[in-house]
């Protein structure tokens, strides 16, 4: 009988900074502030996506703005981003920080 053993990796493979310990700390914060279950399903997305384009937890401030001029780029409608710019300046007032994200007019 032959008696091979099992090799097992046990790491987990990474690909940068894990966000989920700040997405969790947002999905928090926002339930504590009496937000939707779907409000905050929608604005943990949004600001997923911002720290997936951000590669980082923390982004500043300068790329927080790159950040929007690249949506505006990209022709989204004004609720979106009036949704994405609440979700990113929730995001930063968590941190105690203020984020200017212009609210644009619907038609």
């Amino acid at each position: 009988m032959n008696k091979n053993k099992l090799k097992l990796k046990w790491e987990l493979p990474t690909k940068g900074e894990d966000f989920m310990p700040n997405l969790t700390r947002f999905r928090h914060f926002l339930d504590d502030r009496g937000f939707r279950s779907s409000t905050i399903d929608g604005y943990v997305g949004y600001v997923k996506r911002f720290l997936e384009y951000a590669k980082m937890g923390h982004p500043s401030l300068d790329i927080a703005k790159s950040y929007r001029e690249q949506l505006m780029q990209r022709h989204l409608s004004r609720s979106t981003l009036n949704n994405c710019g609440i979700a990113i300046k929730s995001y930063y007032k968590m941190f105690g920080e203020e984020f200017d994200f212009p609210f644009q007019p619907l038609n």
